[in-house]
């Protein structure tokens, strides 16, 4: 997969090397608009002046727009590569499949099954290498930049925010085992569901002919509890990590709001 990916990245390399720009870019200005709010609160204090307030105003204002347009321009840029590579995937599993011989296809693969297993897998494949390993190289840029301002600003925030580093890496590493299982376990049942409503839709013959309504039914139910049931165990391991990671985030803004508070006293 990671060999597709970049086989991919290389046909696509322009596009990439401008989405990679933007986001960057988006990113450093998107921290440089609460600096600019500290700023004219500064100002404020120091030189109030109205033709002070209308630039502040025209800054930011002007910073939002870029900001907007290069998230517009980003977005685009990615649900084009993302479309693009899922279909070329597609082609590549499909090609693969109609190489295989026809007696051990019929013997082994369930159609509706395999080709529900084709698009979500695909599609979980292609996102996650888009959308975490990608944009884990974008993130490293800007939280290089990020531990630059912080240090800029204030050395014992930055130690803080050091200190914090390891602890949200420790929760996600507790927590990454089980989120990995549950969500193996609920891709499975996933394509298990998927070809439970396939044979209702295939056998509405069979149904109609022999008055099973009420069979289908209970087969559907069934499908679908089982489904379920996987799939709340998948939610509720990432709701308790969300959970733990809003605690930190929130315990670490306190702490930033009392280092603050102290040196302005």
């Amino acid at each position: 997969m990671t060999l597709f990916i970049m086989k991919f990245i290389k046909k696509q390399s322009g596009f990439f090397g401008i989405l990679c720009f933007i986001t960057v870019l988006n990113s450093l200005l998107s921290l440089v608009l609460p600096y600019f709010s500290g700023a004219f609160v500064d100002m404020l204090i120091k030189s109030p002046s109205k033709a002070n307030v209308v630039n502040f105003a025209i800054n930011i204002f002007v910073i939002g727009l870029v900001i907007i347009l290069f998230t517009f321009v980003g977005k685009i840029l990615m649900a084009y590569l993302v479309s693009n590579n899922e279909y070329f995937l597609n082609q590549e599993i499909i090609s693969h499949i109609q190489k295989i011989p026809l007696e051990t296809f019929n013997s082994r693969f369930v159609s509706s099954y395999l080709t529900n297993r084709i698009t979500t897998d695909v599609s979980t494949l292609v996102r996650f290498y888009m959308f975490n390993i990608f944009v884990f190289f974008i993130n490293i840029i800007t939280l290089i930049t990020v531990f630059a301002i912080i240090y800029f600003i204030s050395a014992h925030i930055f130690f803080i925010t050091l200190l914090f580093v390891p602890i949200y890496i420790l929760c996600y590493i507790i927590v990454k085992k089980y989120l990995k299982i549950a969500q193996k376990k609920y891709k499975e049942s996933q394509n298990q569901y998927a070809k439970v409503i396939y044979n209702q839709i295939d056998q509405v013959y069979f149904i109609k002919a022999n008055s099973s309504f009420d069979r289908s039914t209970e087969c559907l139910g069934k499908g679908y509890n089982k489904h379920f049931k996987f799939l709340f165990n998948l939610s509720k391991i990432s709701e308790f990590y969300l959970s733990i990671d809003s605690i930190l985030a929130s315990l670490f803004q306190a702490i930033v709001l009392i280092i603050g508070g102290f040196q302005i006293i």
